[in-house]
């Protein structure tokens, strides 16, 4: 009976937790109690429509691969980088116009060091790249990317400055604190928990989005006769996109969308994809003071 009334109590528990925390209107999407036509009393509905600030701590982050997962391209990587935990990320890129698709890809990740603010900690955090190689959960109440003990990431061109300091976030109990700790790349054998590294990224230029599915699909364990997993960070095809019109198709990792069981989908880390492109074109169009921050 012991068995039996163990699992009484952690399904009480659960039930608590989701009706307390996952399920509490304080950690969805913004609410707005909205009055319907005819009806006195409004109906509390939940979107992000109606999000304010409160619900976006933290900027989002991008997914990016396992290091031994990440795809290499013998002409700029020595694949020996799996084994050192130290191989760039790819971004693919292609479209009508290669010279603007050049200028677009070479204003996606910052060109200069880290941004740091101590007075604005948060909106210096957000002109910064992140990223991490925790998929995303059900909801961002508390994005396990940010809280877990695996590294936040940095998307640079390079990878040369060396910084070190930590910040918290959060709001008691849910106060943490993160190092920050830039290295050379390439000597970085030994890792810390709780450190955001910079890592290289690799924009790639392919000639159609024939090439980018090709490439795609044979990054995929059994898209390709070895087995191997080859994972892109996502790909952006910039179609007819010029100086009066932006149009743009994004390629993303869906894998885990639906690896939840019986619980909500999970979600997916592509809202930062979408600013990434968006603040290249807005670079592109009225330089380098005009960006979307989250």
């Amino acid at each position: 009976m012991i068995p039996f009334y163990l699992c009484v109590v952690l399904v009480g528990i659960q039930a608590l937790f989701d009706s307390q925390v996952n399920k509490s209107l304080d950690n969805q999407c913004g609410c707005k109690c909205i009055h319907k036509t005819g009806d006195e009393k409004c109906q509390m509905v939940c979107g992000v429509e109606y999000s304010t600030r409160d619900q976006g701590v933290f900027s989002p982050l991008v997914l990016i691969p396992l290091p031994r997962y990440s795809v290499v391209d013998a002409n700029l990587t020595d694949v020996s980088c799996r084994q050192r935990n130290n191989c760039p990320v790819t971004i693919l890129l292609t479209g009508t116009n290669q010279s603007l698709g050049a200028t677009l890809s070479r204003n996606l990740l910052l060109r200069r060091s880290f941004v740091t603010n101590y007075y604005d900690l948060l909106f210096s955090l957000a002109e910064n790249v992140l990223a991490t190689t925790y998929k995303g959960s059900a909801t961002n109440y508390l994005d396990a990317g940010i809280v877990s003990d695996r590294f936040i990431y940095n998307l640079q061109p390079r990878c040369t400055q060396k910084s070190n300091f930590s910040f918290s976030v959060g709001q008691p109990p849910l106060n943490f604190t993160k190092e920050i700790l830039f290295k050379w790349i390439d000597y970085v054998l030994i890792l810390r928990k709780q450190e955001i590294r910079c890592v290289q990224g690799l924009n790639l230029w392919r000639n159609s989005s024939r090439e980018v599915n090709s490439e795609i699909f044979r990054g995929y364990q059994k898209g390709n006769p070895e087995g191997k997993i080859n994972e892109i960070v996502a790909a952006y095809d910039l179609l007819d996109t010029n100086k009066t019109n932006f149009n743009v198709n994004i390629w993303y990792n869906a894998t885990y969308l639906e690896d939840s069981g019986n619980r909500p989908p999970k979600l997916l880390r592509v809202p930062r994809l979408v600013s990434l492109v968006s603040n290249a074109y807005l670079e592109y169009l009225k330089g380098p003071r005009t960006r979307i921050l989250f």
